[in-house]
C-alpha cells in the first residue's frame, strides 16, 4: 500500500460508521493488501508484527456487512470492533483476544512531583525489552516489546509517538543490585489540548519473580511525578479488562475507566 493509498482509504473510512483504521498509521499498514474498497465497507489484510498474528483491518456501517466481509477468513485478528457487537459475535464464534479499556486521572495536581527518577538509557534497550517480554500475556494482547521498538521510543521516532505528536518519551526503571526489574514506558501529548498536556503511561512491566513488591505502583507514582514535571495536568493510560491485578493498581492510584472508551479486539471463527 503506498502512502496515497493509506491517505484516500483513511478518509473514506472516516465516512463509516465503525472503523478499525482510526488509530493507525501508514507504518502500521503499509504491507497490507487492500480487500475491498467499496461504499458498502473497507477492507485490508495483512500480518500484525507486534500481536504475531494475521490481521483484518475494516470500516463499516453496521455489523452485517462487517459479518460479510470477514466470514472467508478463519483466525484473523480484528482490532477497534464496536463493543456493541461483542455479544453475538461471540455467540457466532468469535473470540475475544482482548478489551481494552481507556482509564484518565483528570487532574494531577494532588500527586506528588518530588520523587528520584531513574531512567533506562538506549544502551539498556535489550535488557528493558526483556522486562517487557518476561511480562508476556498477563494481558491478552500483551506480547512485550522488541529491543528496536525500545530504542525508537527512547529517540522519539515510534510511530505511535509521532501520530499522537507526543514529546520526552521516556523508560523510567526499577533496579535491584544494578539490574532492570521494572520499566514504564511514558511520554507527554496533548500540550496544546483545553484541558492541558497528558502524560501517557504506555506500558508498564516488571519481572514476575519481583512482582508484588511494590514495584509496580512506584513506577506509576513516577510516570505521574515525570508528567507533572512537564506540565501535564491529567494522565492516560489503557489496560485489558481481564488483567485485574492491573486494574486494581490502576484505579488504587486513582485511574477511573472511561465507560464509553473502549477498544473490543477479536479473532474470527476458526474453521
Amino acid at each position: 500500500m503506498t502512502k496515497e493509498d493509506f491517505i484516500g482509504i483513511g478518509q473514506r473510512a472516516g465516512t463509516f460508521d465503525q472503523s478499525g483504521l482510526t488509530f493507525l498509521t501508514f507504518e502500521d499498514l503499509q504491507d497490507y493488501e487492500i480487500l475491498q474498497d467499496s461504499p458498502k465497507g473497507i477492507l485490508l489484510k495483512g500480518f500484525n508484527s507486534f500481536q504475531k498474528k494475521n490481521e483484518l483491518v475494516f470500516a463499516c456501517n453496521d455489523e452485517t456487512e462487517f459479518l460479510k466481509m470477514t466470514s472467508s477468513y478463519s483466525g484473523y485478528m480484528v482490532q477497534f470492533v464496536s463493543p456493541a457487537w461483542k455479544e453475538d459475535l461471540r455467540r457466532r464464534g468469535f473470540k475475544v483476544l482482548g478489551d481494552m479499556r481507556d482509564y484518565w486521572i483528570q487532574d494531577l495536581s494532588g500527586y506528588s512531583g518530588n520523587r528520584t527518577l531513574d531512567f533506562g538509557e538506549e544502551k539498556e534497550a535489550e535488557q528493558i525489552s526483556g522486562v517487557t517480554r518476561d511480562c508476556a500475556e498477563e494481558s491478552r494482547e500483551f506480547a512485550g516489546e522488541s529491543p528496536k521498538f525500545i530504542l525508537a521510543w527512547l529517540q522519539g521516532s515510534e510511530p505511535n509517538l509521532l501520530e499522537a505528536q507526543a514529546r520526552s518519551s521516556q523508560v523510567l526503571v526499577k533496579r535491584v543490585d544494578g539490574k532492570i526489574v521494572g520499566v514504564a514506558l511514558v511520554a507527554v501529548y496533548g500540550v496544546k489540548a483545553p484541558k492541558g498536556a497528558i502524560c501517557w503511561l504506555r506500558e508498564l512491566a516488571v519481572l514476575r519473580r519481583y512482582q508484588h513488591q511494590g514495584f509496580g505502583r512506584s513506577l506509576v507514582l513516577d510516570a505521574l511525578a515525570y508528567g507533572k514535571s512537564l506540565q501535564a495536568k491529567r494522565a492516560f493510560l489503557s489496560a485489558d479488562e481481564e488483567n485485574l491485578s492491573a486494574r486494581h493498581l490502576y484505579l488504587s492510584c486513582g485511574f477511573l475507566p472511561k465507560e464509553d472508551e473502549e477498544q473490543l479486539d477479536l479473532i474470527t471463527p476458526i474453521f
